[in-house]
């Protein structure tokens, strides 16, 4: 039994400049089979989800996590120091 070896991948950049540009020579170092490239210009861009996009998004959560924790500590503050403000009165 014949086992295939796992194909070449490419940053999906390289694949949306060559699929811009319609220059197949766009990329000579890179040695990209010319069925691939075939493949690419036919097919057009792909839609990819990048890990810059998980990154930032993951990012934004921690942010709104952390704003979230210290709008809670403000308020138990402001609380506190309200609730206070009221017993002092009460004892008067």
């Amino acid at each position: 039994m014949q086992t295939s070896l796992p194909g070449q991948s490419y940053d999906h950049r390289i694949r949306e400049a060559m699929c811009e540009s319609r220059d197949p020579d766009l990329f000579p170092e890179l040695d990209i089979p010319n069925s691939t490239i075939r493949s690419w210009l036919h097919r057009g861009v792909s839609d990819v989800n990048t890990s810059e996009l998980v990154y930032f998004d993951s990012l934004a959560r921690t942010r709104c996590a952390e704003n979230r924790k210290s709008l809670r500590v403000t308020l138990d503050l402001v609380r506190a120091r309200s609730s206070k403000g009221r017993d002092a009165s009460l004892l008067e």
